[in-house]
C-alpha cells in the first residue's frame, strides 16, 4: 500500500490505494489540527444524538448533513492552509538563497 499505482491502473486496486492516502490524510489532520479535532469530539455526540432530536427526517437529514459538512470544510482549510505554508516556506527557502546584493 505504499506504492502509488500506475497513472493507468483503474479498477478496485485504484480504489484501495485512494482509500489509503484518505486515511493517512486522515490521520495527519487528527494528529495536526486542533481544530479538527474539536470538531470530531463535538460533531460525533450530535450525529448519536440526532435521530433524537429531529422531528422528522429532513430534520434529521438537515442536522446529520451539516456535521459532516463542518467536518468537510475543515479537512478543506487545513488542506488549504498546509498547502499555503508549504508553498511559503519553499519561497523562503528561494528567497534565502539568493545573493545579497
Amino acid at each position: 500500500m505504499n506504492t502509488p499505482p500506475p497513472k493507468n491502473q483503474g479498477g478496485p486496486l485504484h480504489v484501495w490505494h485512494a482509500l489509503g492516502h484518505s486515511i493517512r490524510g486522515l490521520k495527519k489532520a487528527w494528529q495536526r489540527e486542533v481544530a479538527f479535532r474539536l470538531e470530531i469530539v463535538l460533531g460525533v455526540p450530535m450525529l448519536v444524538a440526532a435521530p433524537w432530536l429531529a422531528p422528522d427526517r429532513w430534520a434529521l437529514v438537515l442536522l446529520l448533513g451539516s456535521v459532516v459538512l463542518v467536518w468537510l470544510v475543515e479537512l478543506i482549510n487545513s488542506a488549504l492552509e498546509d498547502r499555503k505554508s508549504t508553498r511559503l516556506n519553499s519561497s523562503h527557502e528561494w528567497i534565502s538563497r539568493m545573493p545579497s546584493s
